[in-house]
Protein backbone atom coordinates (compact mmCIF):
# COMPACT_ATOMS: atom_id res chain seq x y z
CA UNK A 1 0.00 0.00 0.00
CA UNK A 2 1.25 3.33 -0.45
CA UNK A 3 -0.05 6.69 -0.40
CA UNK A 4 -0.95 9.01 -3.75
CA UNK A 5 1.02 11.22 -4.53
CA UNK A 6 -0.50 12.87 -7.30
CA UNK A 7 0.92 16.24 -8.11
CA UNK A 8 -1.77 17.80 -9.92
CA UNK A 9 -2.00 21.27 -9.10
CA UNK A 10 -2.60 24.05 -6.29
CA UNK A 11 -6.01 24.59 -6.24
CA UNK A 12 -7.04 21.30 -7.59
CA UNK A 13 -9.88 19.37 -5.54
CA UNK A 14 -10.06 16.10 -4.48
CA UNK A 15 -13.04 13.91 -3.11
CA UNK A 16 -11.98 10.50 -1.46
CA UNK A 17 -14.21 7.55 -0.81
CA UNK A 18 -13.12 5.04 1.88
CA UNK A 19 -11.91 4.20 5.49
CA UNK A 20 -9.31 6.28 7.41
CA UNK A 21 -6.42 4.02 7.58
CA UNK A 22 -3.44 5.96 9.75
CA UNK A 23 -3.99 9.26 12.01
CA UNK A 24 -0.97 11.49 13.48
CA UNK A 25 -2.62 15.04 14.20
CA UNK A 26 -2.49 17.44 11.99
CA UNK A 27 -2.60 14.68 8.96
CA UNK A 28 -4.70 11.21 8.35
CA UNK A 29 -4.80 9.34 5.64
CA UNK A 30 -7.99 7.52 3.64
CA UNK A 31 -7.81 4.12 1.52
CA UNK A 32 -10.50 4.18 -0.98
CA UNK A 33 -11.77 0.66 -2.41
CA UNK A 34 -9.48 0.37 -5.29
CA UNK A 35 -6.39 0.35 -2.13
CA UNK A 36 -5.23 4.03 -2.89
CA UNK A 37 -4.33 5.93 -0.11
CA UNK A 38 -4.47 9.81 -0.10
CA UNK A 39 -2.90 12.25 2.56
CA UNK A 40 -4.62 14.77 3.69
CA UNK A 41 -4.11 17.93 6.61
CA UNK A 42 -6.53 19.49 8.79
CA UNK A 43 -6.48 23.19 8.46
CA UNK A 44 -8.61 25.85 10.19
CA UNK A 45 -11.96 25.83 9.12
CA UNK A 46 -11.79 22.25 8.11
CA UNK A 47 -15.65 20.86 8.59
CA UNK A 48 -16.08 17.94 10.62
CA UNK A 49 -18.96 15.84 10.60
CA UNK A 50 -19.91 12.40 12.36
CA UNK A 51 -23.87 11.02 10.99
CA UNK A 52 -24.31 14.23 9.32
CA UNK A 53 -23.85 16.09 13.06
CA UNK A 54 -20.86 18.73 13.87
CA UNK A 55 -17.76 16.49 15.32
CA UNK A 56 -14.76 17.58 16.52
CA UNK A 57 -11.15 16.33 14.80
CA UNK A 58 -10.85 14.22 17.87
CA UNK A 59 -13.38 11.82 15.88
CA UNK A 60 -11.21 11.00 13.04
CA UNK A 61 -9.95 8.00 14.13
CA UNK A 62 -8.22 5.01 11.97
CA UNK A 63 -10.97 2.73 10.64
CA UNK A 64 -13.53 4.70 10.34
CA UNK A 65 -15.45 5.16 6.93
CA UNK A 66 -15.60 8.67 5.60
CA UNK A 67 -16.13 10.96 2.70
CA UNK A 68 -13.32 13.81 2.14
CA UNK A 69 -13.39 17.41 0.34
CA UNK A 70 -10.02 18.67 0.25
CA UNK A 71 -7.52 21.57 -1.86
CA UNK A 72 -4.31 21.21 -3.12
CA UNK A 73 -2.50 23.68 -1.33
CA UNK A 74 1.08 26.04 -2.77
CA UNK A 75 3.56 23.67 -1.09
CA UNK A 76 1.41 19.93 -2.47
CA UNK A 77 -0.58 19.13 0.83
CA UNK A 78 -4.41 18.49 0.56
CA UNK A 79 -6.03 20.89 3.04
CA UNK A 80 -9.31 18.75 3.78
CA UNK A 81 -12.34 21.18 4.16
CA UNK A 82 -15.16 19.00 5.07
CA UNK A 83 -14.63 15.42 6.55
CA UNK A 84 -17.96 13.35 7.07
CA UNK A 85 -17.48 10.56 9.26
CA UNK A 86 -19.58 7.64 9.05
CA UNK A 87 -20.26 4.92 12.02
Amino acid sequence: MSSTLVRAHPGHEYHVEGTISTTRAPHFAVEDAKGNVTDFILVPGTEVFLNKSRAAATDIAAGVKTEVDGVENQRGLIEAKKVRLIR
